[in-house]
């Protein structure tokens, strides 16, 4: 009887133990790179041991274009360097840059999809891939700048493309900012008169654009109009305010004369002046217009209209507007700014040569000749880290309320809303960048 029992025993585990199995076998599959997952438009696979995944976003990460030869069932890939990778459909052959290499798994196709085995194309990038079995993840490493479109983020975390044309789509312009618009006044006139007679003004939801009836004016503003309200209303919702806001693109040798006109004129400086530039245009326009638009925000919600309230305030009111601008290009437009193209892990290696990675020196050194770019990189790359490792609506609180409507200088403000001194803040920060393991 007893011999029995333990037999039935041993069948109910079986059968309890092996759909437990089956159910960590049919775990998903996931992708990361620097610690950041990537996403697919269909889940990854495992083909004889191997993981392969959809072929565009893969190539995409790594800045590739890809290109689909049906007849052949070839996929060419290259890069703006010349790299190029060459692959067919079930045939293990691939060549890199003309190389011949032996695939262990081919490229496949399942459901309509095309996927290629990741390992083979993240080794060819100088990226170090391993495999978590515990978690099923296929985890890569790099040094390399990679795109972050393929990534995963919350869509709490950022502002992407849908969210923002939804904010638009069901925010109305203030009416303060509508009087603001619709009322004359000595400044706008003044800047005008001084641009000369082929001014014309672009009106958008929420600002308007002057600018000059030119070839290069023209094309300024077709790079900008279809982000000119997702910007905005981005902005908005950071500072939760709609301050007045109005944008003239001049040439570089008007800024003298308009600005002077500018500060004659207009108590919170809502006129801001942006450039055209001489290489990629277009990413650095569209940048150069937030960042001018984040200062107005910046100043308007913390009733802070000079530098004189705290010495922090330019400190951070500096670095916020880059680290907003490459937070809204990498989520919403293709291209790249030349300078201020932040917002990727990668770029803590330049923090991290920084001497002690320190904030607090950061802020100390801002002021002196030739260390502005450093310590505005330290500062940047500080942000980043709170707003990942705490979240938007901290962030938001800290941008609104760090000027004289808090009546308290930022440190202190910083520390209340964090609920850590700003040293220990610090020592997270520099144990963060000094525990990256691609750097």
């Amino acid at each position: 009887m007893k011999k029995i029992s333990i037999f039935l025993v041993v069948i109910l585990l079986m059968n309890v133990i092996g759909p437990l199995k089956v159910l960590a076998d049919e775990q998903p599959i996931k992708v990361s790179i620097n610690g950041k997952l990537i996403e697919f438009d269909v889940p990854p696979t495992i083909i004889n041991g191997r993981t392969l995944v959809p072929v565009r976003a893969i190539f995409e990460l790594f800045f590739l274009d890809v290109e689909w030869d049906g007849k052949t069932q070839t996929i060419n890939a290259y890069d703006k360097y010349g790299n190029k990778i060459k692959m067919r459909i079930n045939d293990k052959i691939a060549y890199v840059n003309g190389m011949k290499y032996e695939l262990d798994v081919p490229p496949t196709i399942i459901n309509g999809r095309t996927l290629v085995p990741v390992r083979f194309i993240a080794e060819n990038f100088n990226t170090i891939v391993n495999w978590d079995g515990e978690t099923r993840t296929v985890k890569m490493v790099t040094r390399r700048i990679i795109n972050p479109k393929p990534l995963y983020v919350e869509p709490s975390q950022l502002y992407m493309p849908e969210q923002l044309e939804k904010l638009v789509e069901e925010t109305e312009c203030s009416q303060e900012v509508m009087k603001f618009r619709t009322t004359p006044n000595k400044a706008r006139e003044e800047l005008i008169k001084a641009m000369g007679n082929d001014v014309k003004k672009y009106e958008g939801k929420y600002f308007d654009i002057y600018y000059h009836d030119d070839e290069t004016g023209n094309e300024m503003l077709n790079y900008v109009k279809g982000h000119m309200d997702k910007i905005y209303m981005m902005l908005a919702d950071l500072y939760q305010q709609q301050p007045p806001v109005e944008v003239y693109f001049i040439y570089e040798d008007e800024y003298s004369k308009l600005r002077k006109i500018r500060d004659r004129y207009s108590e919170h400086k809502v006129q801001r002046f942006v450039y055209p530039y001489t290489r990629n245009k277009e990413g650095n326009t569209i940048e150069s217009l937030i960042h001018e638009i984040d200062h107005i925000f910046f100043k308007y919600a913390n009733g802070s209209w000079n530098w004189t309230v705290s010495s922090w305030i330019p400190f951070i009111e500096e670095a916020n507007v880059k680290l907003i601008s490459s937070m809204y290009l990498h989520r919403n437009y293709d291209g790249k700014a030349d300078y201020w193209d932040l917002y990727s892990p990668s770029d803590f290696k330049s923090v991290k040569e920084f001497d002690d990675i320190s904030i607090l020196k950061a802020y100390k050194i801002a002021w002196q000749e030739n260390s502005t770019k450093e310590s505005t990189r330290v500062a940047i790359q500080f942000f980043h880290y709170l707003f990942d490792k705490y979240g938007m609506e901290k962030y938001k609180l800290m941008l609104r309320t760090v000027g004289s409507k808090g009546q308290k200088n930022f440190k202190q403000r910083l520390e209340e809303i964090y609920g850590k001194s700003i040293e220990e803040l610090n020592k997270e920060f520099v144990e963060f960048i000094k525990g990256l393991p691609y750097l």
